[in-house]
């Protein structure tokens, strides 16, 4: 196992029930895969808006202004500048309901995570393939360090259609 899995069993059980953030990734317009959903350690008691946000993203887009709990002010830890760079690409919150985002690991993590083919999910990866096979997205964000995993991986038939040119 090359990442640590979050210390919270609230986190935990929430990110089994729905393994994403933000708008439901099968009706998302944006797709944002990344490779771990990482947060601060103590992100329960750091940003408890954390629990709406990952119950309904979009309500907590159009409530805050944020797109992340991340992004809150008050917020110091892993994901801030992905975040960030997030925000630069100038999605507004009334676009909340389109944009998703679902890492390739199944499991909330903390610190740096530097992920192999024996740590991800065979279950979530077919999820995952099943978003890009039947989802109603119009664009997905995949990081070269995404795609090479994904690459390696034997139960997401997508991977060879996975352009890697930009």
């Amino acid at each position: 196992m090359s990442y640590d899995r979050h210390p919270s069993e609230k986190l935990n059980a929430l990110f089994t029930k729905k393994p994403w953030q933000g708008a439901d990734p099968m009706g998302a317009k944006y797709l944002f895969v990344g490779l771990d959903a990482n947060y601060a350690p103590n992100i329960e008691h750091q940003v408890p808006e954390i629990w709406g946000y990952l119950n309904d993203g979009p309500n907590f887009w159009h409530t805050t202004g944020y797109h992340h709990p991340f992004r809150l002010p008050k917020y110091s830890g892993s994901g801030d500048l992905y975040h960030e760079n997030f925000e630069k690409l100038g999605f507004l919150k009334n676009e909340a309901e389109q944009v998703s985002f679902i890492e390739l690991l199944h499991v909330p993590t903390i610190g740096t995570s530097k992920l192999e083919v024996e740590d991800l999910c065979e279950r979530h990866m077919l999820l995952l393939n099943n978003i890009f096979e039947n989802g109603k997205y119009k664009w997905i964000f995949i990081s070269s360090n995404v795609i090479g995993l994904m690459r390696k991986t034997h139960c997401c038939p997508v991977k060879n259609r996975i352009d890697s040119t930009g």
